[in-house]
């Protein structure tokens, strides 16, 4: 159910509205937690930065972040969230003259 609200989270981010986005993103987070769930939880929290990010949430967006880069790797998030990705994936653009994202980047470049 909580995939479910991630795509409607994403929809609406798209038709531009930002509030109802970052309001579905976090609904989900809510009802799929990784700690009721390993594998959606961290996913649920994954699309939650995207839509941070879209929604010009940059700071949270980047705490979002360095959450799920802190997972341990094989986690379900690990394949989805990559420094590499971070790079070059558009959907981070908003962020990348943030100077937390850029540390960010520069923290987790060096364990790829």
């Amino acid at each position: 159910f909580a995939a479910t609200i991630d795509l409607l989270a994403a929809a609406q981010a798209g038709l531009g509205e930002k509030d109802k986005a970052l309001a579905s993103a976090q609904h989900a987070v809510t009802l799929q937690s990784p700690s009721r769930d390993a594998f959606q939880g961290p996913m649920s929290e994954f699309y939650l930065a995207e839509i941070q990010s879209l929604a010009g949430e940059k700071s949270k967006a980047i705490t979002t972040l360095k959450h799920l880069l802190a997972m341990p790797p094989g986690s379900s998030v690990s394949r989805h969230l990559t420094p590499a990705l971070l790079h070059l994936d558009p959907i981070w653009d908003p962020l990348r003259k943030e100077p937390a994202f850029q540390a960010l980047l520069k923290k987790y470049a060096s364990s790829e």
